[in-house]
């Protein structure tokens, strides 16, 4: 699993592309990640790009991982966006 961090200063765009497996830990991870990315910019969004992982959470990772997301991103500027997986 590998994680690309790019910031595009014309755009004011943060850009985390995240491949290979994911998990519960690994999310958190990167829940860290962009919490510090968005303390040292705080003017820019984020744009997070999952679409190359394969995840197989159970309800309780996602609760989990979705929890400390509200907890570790509430108090900042920016729009962050995701970019999922199309699994069917």
């Amino acid at each position: 699993m590998s994680s690309d961090l790019e910031i595009h200063k014309d755009e004011l765009v943060i850009q985390l592309t995240v491949t290979g497996e994911l998990n519960a830990d690994r999310g958190l991870a990167i829940i860290d990640k962009i919490a510090l990315t968005v303390r040292l910019h705080p003017t820019y969004n984020i744009l997070v790009d999952i679409q190359d992982t394969t995840y197989q959470p159970d309800m309780a990772e996602m609760l989990e991982v979705a929890s400390e997301c509200s907890k570790r991103l509430t108090n900042f500027r920016p729009n962050i966006a995701y970019l999922i997986p199309d699994r069917k």
